[in-house]
């Protein structure tokens, strides 16, 4: 079982949502529509909805492992990881309008890599874009995955093969 991340970057600080207590108006900040608008509809704000940030951070919580991600000035964001079997982790994050263009995607990703490096991790790592997210495409490219397929939604995966002798999580 895929176990909440927990490393920090030279500017941001992951750690699992059960070891933090976010700041529910933080949360409420980065769960806007635009920030929103291309994960699944059950995590969707709808322009003008007002969204209780515990519920939709339980709903965050249904089927990803999740880390608060955040950076001097406190919560900025969430990193999702899920298992799809033993050797496949399909990953997500968020990030706040407000910290969008800083270059946090980035540095998040490599910080998740080397982590899963350093634990000797085998298996995939696979992230989901859809067309009108460009720039998350960019980044996962530039952060070592390749372009893997698409679905009949207009998802495209990008996969990023990491090698080793253990696995992540644990039993």
């Amino acid at each position: 079982m895929i176990v909440p991340a927990r490393f920090d970057t030279d500017r941001l600080c992951v750690r699992p949502l059960g070891d933090t207590t976010p700041d529910m108006d933080a949360v409420a900040g980065i769960a806007s529509p635009s920030v929103t608008r291309h994960l699944p509809d059950r995590l969707q704000v709808r322009p003008g909805d007002r969204p209780d940030p515990h519920e939709w951070l339980t709903q965050l919580e249904v089927k990803n492992a999740v880390s608060a991600i955040s950076d001097e000035t406190g919560l900025v964001g969430f990193l999702t990881l899920h298992e799809r079997d033993r050797r496949s982790v399909m990953i997500g994050y968020l990030f706040g309008e407000r910290v969008w263009g800083r270059g946090f995607a980035t540095e998040l990703l490599i910080g998740l890599l080397a982590s899963f490096e350093a634990e000797a991790w085998q298996g995939t790592l696979t992230g989901g874009v859809v067309p009108e997210n460009a720039a998350s495409a960019r980044v996962l490219l530039k952060c070592g995955f390749a372009r893997a397929a698409a679905d009949g939604d207009g998802v495209t995966f990008y996969e990023r093969q990491l090698g080793g002798v253990a696995g992540r999580g644990g039993d």
